[in-house]
């Protein structure tokens, strides 16, 4: 492999684990939005609206939550991919995306199975 495809490749790695941490803050806006959460108490009785920052963390608490919100921030990979296969030059980097998609899948998995 020559160097620059190599560099190409991992900025392509780089740029897909670094969006969906960045994005993840919008992912969850999103599920604010539409969801409003509310706080329950010990007896099951909703009471006030959560606010969206404690929504957000809340969202890192346990494995099933975490998995299904790395899961929905990963998608915006997706875009990213679309975006850089569109300029046609950038084909190696694209590749690498996919690569950082498949780790995140791969972390996604091992967090599913583990918390059986």
């Amino acid at each position: 492999m020559q160097n620059s495809t190599k560099r190409k490749l991992l900025l392509g790695v780089l740029v897909g684990l670094v969006t969906p941490p960045i994005f993840s803050p919008a992912v969850a806006a999103i599920f604010y939005a539409f969801f409003t959460p509310r706080h329950s108490d010990e007896f099951g009785f909703i009471g006030q609206k959560m606010e969206f920052w404690e929504f957000y963390f809340a969202n890192f608490e346990s494995i099933p939550k975490l998995t299904v919100f790395m899961t929905l921030c990963v998608l915006v990979n997706l875009g990213v991919f679309f975006w850089l296969l569109k300029k046609k030059q950038d084909e190696v980097t694209s590749r690498g995306v996919i690569f950082a998609t498949l780790l995140y899948a791969i972390v996604v998995f091992y967090l599913k199975i583990d918390s059986f």
